[in-house]
């Protein structure tokens, strides 16, 4: 058993990439409402690039690659994101986790 698991408690959102970088969306928030901790993302297919930040927050090709391979990212203290299609367009799946 792992003590250090995390829990899904409340749905993500999905997000369709676009060649632009897309307007800040704001992250998705826990059970109790708050802003998360740590989020886990992956792309549907392919990959899109994402960056976290506040309101004003712009992705481009040199963020972060998020793939078909899950990944949990600390996002304590940000409320927004913003992705990019690496190519053709993409869809990112991004879910608050709490541990």
């Amino acid at each position: 058993m792992l003590d250090n698991s995390f829990q899904v408690l409340k749905e993500g959102i999905s997000i369709a990439s676009g060649a632009t970088t897309s307007a800040a969306i704001a992250l998705p928030t826990t059970s109790t409402g708050s802003n998360p901790l740590y989020v886990r993302v992956v792309a549907a297919s392919g990959s899109v690039h994402i960056k976290f930040g506040k309101s004003d927050v712009a992705a481009t090709a040199n963020d972060l690659l998020i793939t078909t391979t899950p990944q949990i990212l600390k996002v304590a203290g940000l409320t927004h994101f913003a992705i990019i299609q690496r190519a053709a367009t993409q869809t990112l799946n991004i879910t608050a986790v709490e541990g």
